[in-house]
């Protein structure tokens, strides 16, 4: 959180007064590169695990550098040189390799996918090529399911997945809606073996990366790897960084999905190539940075593995990338030939490089992102206040996690300030541009558009980001101005507290400790770093109200408890208990 405050000062105390002159032109300065520099500085001090960046233009490389570290148990500093885990910057691979085919008349990307994998059962549709490549083909993602956290503990297959998600329904009819599916992109690898006969790794290799001279571009390698930064998640309640190895999920899994480890220098020969025609056609390019629109005229801002924006008429192509313990971003204005790559290799704050990359595209082109420092009347900040639903989760339907297919958001006041909030998460504040239109405080580029009815009512409002927009704006319904009273709080004795305590699994593996302390029941890890307290409100049933989680407690024959059921917000959670506290 520091390191994004430090962003946002920095950028409004430095920057803005470049913003104003800045031309059409978009030719970016001395003085801008050392601000962009600053800004990264900030966010990755040096003695924490840090990232890679290069920002170049007109074939001229304008800042690389690394900052942090690459090993915090070996005290080495990061480079430029150093390989990262790229994340689902790897889909871009897997779509130019579906061009490479389709130029060499192998495939037309119009083609059913069963032409190709013809045991693979869509469930009576047809579904193209160009459905997985736009993530429009309605087939659920695999690691959205808590389900599939027990096959992907019993299976090390790269098919595992695959066939998860063959197995369950698909979430809406191909072509008529969108729903980041990264599913696709492992079966688009299938098919690029199917017809190459090679394997998807070594028709990358021979490909790509050898006709480039990517040389430190690794695709699902487990094995040793020079220059390899190591990945770090940040345990939050311990306040550390931990090691994490991301062991068979570049190996298996994340096959045509999120495999490929790189540097900033090869990504940057990456996309000369592409820019150069040296693999593709300029017109099979442009096809693949064209926004894909569905059949109702909606744009998903999606082609071949890229997002695909327009800013005041610039085009903006890029893409970001997650992994459990590495974090990327990337952009390019293929009008300007300006490109700009961040990889890291810590996950404190997700939105870090995407924040970054947004930060460094609005001082390049002069956008202003700051919100009006006016602040909205206390009457008009109520207006928009209540209970609003949505059918999506960030870049997935909610169906891919739950049937229910809806997400509650809840939109209030406090201390005349307008927050956001959903089940299991913290408060986030809101601020105004204008009466309309808002953006989260910690990150100005994610917007929220409120609506209103002829009645000057509010209707709901439509999510929608800059720069990186990826799928189309949703829309949450405001559903109701009020919200329900909070549960009451019972009364229960130590004695009945106790029958509800023990270690309870979750089908991942995740264990949870629930115990009493101070005649209060608390839920924690097995550590007991982050603790819960849960209040009895009836019927085996207990409330946080921090998180406003409610956790209902089953109970066998016997009356003795078994498992606990919640929704956390995303999944619903089902946690076995397996035996009583230590």
């Amino acid at each position: 959180m520091k390191a994004l405050l430090l962003i946002s000062l920095m950028y409004a105390n430095c920057c803005y007064c470049q913003l104003q002159g800045t031309s059409q032109s978009f030719k970016i300065t001395d003085q801008q590169v050392h601000v962009i520099d600053s800004l990264i500085g900030a966010a990755y001090p040096d003695n924490e695990p840090g990232a890679a960046v290069l920002l170049a233009q007109d074939g001229k490389i304008l800042l690389r550098k690394g900052y942090g570290m690459a090993s915090m148990e070996l005290q080495i500093p990061a480079g430029p040189n150093h390989v990262f885990g790229i994340g689902t910057l790897s889909l871009y691979f897997t779509a130019v390799a579906i061009v490479i085919l389709q130029e060499q008349g192998r495939l037309d990307v119009k083609d059913d996918v069963r032409k190709y994998l013809p045991n693979y059962d869509t469930h009576g549709k047809t579904i193209t090529i160009e459905n997985l490549l736009t993530h429009t083909s309605g087939i659920p993602g695999f690691r959205e399911y808590v389900a599939y956290s027990v096959k992907d503990k019993l299976e090390e297959s790269r098919y595992a997945g695959l066939q998860f998600s063959e197995e369950q329904p698909l979430l809406f009819d191909p072509g008529t809606n969108w729903s980041y599916s990264l599913t696709g992109y492992g079966l688009l690898a299938l098919i690029v073996e199917k017809i190459s006969v090679q394997s998807f790794n070594g028709f990358l290799q021979q490909q790509i990366f050898d006709k480039l001279g990517m040389t430190q571009t690794y695709p699902g390698k487990k094995g040793v790897i020079p220059l390899k930064t190591t990945g770090y998640l940040f345990n939050a309640a311990r306040k550390e960084y931990e090691r994490y190895d991301e062991g068979t999920y570049v190996q298996y899994s994340a096959v045509g999905i999120g495999s490929i480890m790189s540097t900033v220098d090869d990504l940057y020969r990456w996309h000369k190539g592409l820019r150069d025609e040296t693999l593709i056609s300029r017109a099979s390019l442009k096809k693949a940075w064209t926004s894909h629109i569905l059949p109702n005229g909606m744009d998903v801002h999606y082609g071949y593995g890229r997002t695909i924006n327009r800013i005041d008429g610039n085009l903006f192509v890029g893409h970001g990338g997650v992994m459990p313990n590495y974090l990327s971003d990337e952009w390019q204005m293929p009008e300007h030939d300006i490109y700009f790559v961040i990889l890291s290799n810590q996950r404190k704050n997700a939105r870090t490089p995407p924040l970054i990359a947004n930060r460094v595209a609005a001082l390049i082109t002069g956008l202003d992102p700051t919100p009006s420092a006016k602040k909205p009347s206390l009457d008009k900040l109520k207006k928009l206040t209540g209970i609003y639903q949505t059918e999506a989760t960030g870049t997935r339907l909610q169906k891919n996690y739950t049937k229910e297919g809806v997400v509650q958001l809840d939109i209030f006041t406090e201390n005349n300030k307008l927050f956001i909030k959903r089940i299991g998460t913290n408060k986030a504040e809101l601020l105004a541009f204008d009466d309309s239109t808002w953006c989260l405080a910690s990150d100005p580029f994610s917007r929220y558009i409120f609506r209103k009815a002829l009645s000057g009512n509010i209707t709901g409002f439509i999510t929608t980001g800059l720069f990186t927009q990826s799928g189309p704006p949703r829309f949450a319904k405001k559903i109701a101005s009020d919200w329900p009273a909070p549960p009451s709080i019972l009364l229960i004795d130590s004695t009945r507290l106790k029958a509800y305590t023990g270690i309870f699994q979750q089908p991942g593996g995740t264990r949870q400790k629930l115990m009493v302390e101070n005649n209060k029941l608390v839920l924690t890890d097995e550590d007991e770093l982050d603790k819960k307290e849960l209040s009895y409100i009836g019927d085996h049933t207990f409330f946080n109200f921090s998180t406003e989680i409610k956790y209902k407690f089953i109970a066998d024959k016997s009356g003795k408890i078994v498992e606990i059921n919640y929704f956390d917000g995303v999944w619903n959670i089902v946690a076995k208990r397996i035996r009583d506290n230590y």
